[in-house]
């Protein structure tokens, strides 16, 4: 018999301690061949569970939002790379361009 788990609804505050995990666990070594392993994704949902505990993190939790976060990042990314006027800094880690840009690009996105 299986049970349908609750939707879990991302605030900007839980992508932000699951990236910070994420990271912490790449700095330490736990992301070999660029895939988190069990024990990896064990310690982010023990991270994150101490710090929101009414959550109730689980490791489908994180493989699901680590698929979202990587396809919304693929789209940011495929719309603003190459020479169209836009570019990522490592600075400010934002996505920045010309005045002139940034007014195009939002006259295109107000006909949808």
């Amino acid at each position: 018999m299986s049970t349908k788990k609750d939707h879990l609804s991302w605030t900007i505050q839980m992508d932000d301690l699951f990236i910070e995990a994420m990271l912490q666990e790449k700095c330490e070594g736990n992301r070999p061949d660029r895939a988190f392993s069990t024990s990896t994704y064990a310690n982010m949902v023990k991270e994150l569970n101490e710090k929101l505990p009414t959550i109730g993190f689980t490791r489908h939790n994180l493989k699901n939002r680590l698929k979202t976060l990587k396809k919304d990042f693929s789209i940011c990314y495929d719309t603003f790379k190459g020479n169209n006027g836009f570019a990522w800094s490592s600075i400010t880690k934002l996505w920045s361009a010309e005045p002139e840009v940034w007014k195009e690009l939002t006259a295109v996105c107000l006909i949808f």
